[in-house]
């Protein structure tokens, strides 16, 4: 896909500027498309089952609606991944306008309650260790009820921790609460939980960058790694970070995989209804 069908399909205004990005959209190299192309060609020796989940919904803006556009225009199932604190009836009915709970490319699904940092010092989570069982378990059933509210019978019981963090008594407490899964970017520390992971193996919009004369390299490897792993390998999006680079590029890479033969999409409808012998 090219940059003037992008802009057709998506309608971002050309003046549209998100407020923070990734160094590594700021300037693609030259070759970026062939680079990703060369990903998707390649002989593999293992097939890759993917899936893509879009953070921090709950506010409409010009950069979900582009999100959505290109998910329908490839017909390719996206997992929206709701801060239910954010949402009220006016912004629902906005958001819902492009992403309909009915059409079935849509997975909407619990992030979080708030989005809030608790932790004073460390790693940021929401459901961290600063926190009592019990203020975790009342914004944890808050956020369910608010999203069933919301969503009714189109809630899709997963949970996405804010940070991809949580201590090890969540899952029992998602799992009394009704939840089937939890999709985070790490292996839950504990197994005493009953819940299918769905676990994030990319990261595209809120990527650390060391160096970044080298990070179009380091993304190139670890869309290479999706190839490696056995279990549906996620990859994680924020649409409040994307430009335009980004938008091309997530375009170019939904359009890539749909061709390749090494690739299968699922969704977390998809995986929550089929569990194989690795469990997911």
């Amino acid at each position: 896909m090219n940059l003037s069908e992008l802009m057709d399909i998506t309608e971002i205004p050309k003046t549209y500027r998100p407020k923070e990005i990734s160094p590594l959209w700021s300037n693609l190299p030259r070759n970026w498309l062939e680079r990703l192309e060369r990903v998707f060609i390649a002989r593999r020796t293992r097939k890759a089952k993917i899936f893509f989940r879009a953070d921090d919904i709950g506010v409409p803006s010009v950069a979900f609606n582009a999100l959505c556009r290109i998910f329908k225009y490839f017909e390719v199932p996206l997992a929206l991944s709701v801060v239910p604190s954010w949402v009220n009836t006016n912004r629902a009915n906005h958001l819902f306008q492009i992403a309909s709970p009915s059409e079935p490319l849509w997975s909407w699904h619990q992030h979080g309650w708030r989005h809030t940092n608790w932790e004073k010092d460390g790693k940021k989570a929401e459901f961290g260790p600063s926190r009592t069982e019990n203020q975790k378990w009342q914004d944890l059933w808050k956020g369910v009820n608010k999203m069933k509210e919301i969503l009714g019978n189109a809630f899709v019981p997963v949970f996405t921790p804010p940070w991809n963090r949580i201590t090890p008594d969540v899952p029992a407490l998602l799992y009394k609460l009704g939840f089937k899964a939890i999709s985070i970017d790490q292996k839950l520390i504990t197994k005493q939980h009953n819940l299918k992971v769905f676990r994030i193996y990319l990261d595209l919009h809120t990527r650390k960058i060391s160096r970044p004369t080298s990070a179009f390299d380091t993304l190139i490897e670890d869309c290479n790694r999706l190839f490696t792993v056995r279990e549906p390998a996620g990859i994680m999006i924020h649409h409040n970070r994307m430009n335009i680079n980004a938008f091309l590029f997530i375009a170019n890479l939904i359009e890539l995989a749909k061709k390749s033969p090494y690739v299968t999409i699922t969704s977390f409808r998809d995986m929550l209804e089929k569990v194989d012998s690795h469990g997911y």
